[in-house]
């Protein structure tokens, strides 16, 4: 007599649903459900060459952002394994000391020293980036008594302490192709108009020295760096 093999089959439960399978509690299951291996450990070959996220290492998972760390993937073109990972962390130097801003690399400069050094450098790229800005109390020029202009350029733009609602400013600084230095001032126009606020800046007829406020050398470079005329 050939021996009869009894097939397992769910329990059904009064609700008519299916019992669970037995061992089937606790099994560890991977990606869309499908339950692991028990008592397989991966290889340290497979280990080295699993896929994990450029920034900590770690497997990134299946979404965008890394599971581990947050970090954004998608520009990644090319996850590294473990062992590149590895590899690169521990062979990845310290920051490179490289060479220092040019700022720190010259000499302080006096006032002087730095206005002679811009002057040089904006005459030499053609001075771009002038303005020309009226002078009310200097002396009328010419029959028609006009109001004479100074042409520079604005090394410090007027400061107001709220554009939409202004109430106090700080003036500005104009430093002319002659190389004088004159204070900007503003004034509020435009009441009662649409456009209002209008800010009208004029120059101080009155030269200043150079302001000796440790900031002067790094606006004027800023200002050569705004016109591309900064030196090589």
């Amino acid at each position: 007599m050939v021996p009869m093999i009894r097939l397992w089959a769910p329990e059904s439960k009064p609700d008519g649903r299916a019992g669970a399978v037995p061992g089937a509690a606790g099994v560890p299951r991977g990606r869309h459900g499908v339950p692991r291996r028990r008592g397989l450990a991966p290889s340290e070959a497979m280990a080295s060459t699993e896929r994990v996220c450029l920034y900590c290492g770690e497997p990134p998972g299946p979404g965008v952002f890394c599971a581990a760390c947050g970090r954004n993937l998608a520009a990644v073109e090319r996850l590294p394994t473990r062992a590149e990972w590895e590899a690169g962390a521990s062979a990845a130097p310290g920051p490179a000391a490289g060479p220092p801003p040019a700022s720190a690399r010259r000499p302080a400069l006096s006032p002087a020293e730095a206005t002679g050094a811009f002057l040089d450098a904006m005459r030499a790229a053609g001075s771009p980036g002038t303005t020309k800005l009226p002078m009310p109390d200097a002396p009328k020029e010419g029959l028609l008594r006009r109001m004479p202009e100074v042409e520079g350029w604005v090394v410090r733009p007027v400061f107001w302490d709220d554009r939409d609602n202004p109430r106090h400013h700080q003036p500005g600084l104009l430093l002319t192709t002659g190389g004088a230095y004159h204070r900007i001032d503003s004034q509020i126009r435009g009441w009662g108009q649409r456009n209002f606020p209008v800010f009208f800046d004029t120059a101080a007829a009155d030269a200043l020295d150079p302001p000796d406020d440790g900031r002067l050398a790094a606006d004027l470079d800023a200002v050569l760096r705004e016109h591309d005329a900064a030196p090589g």
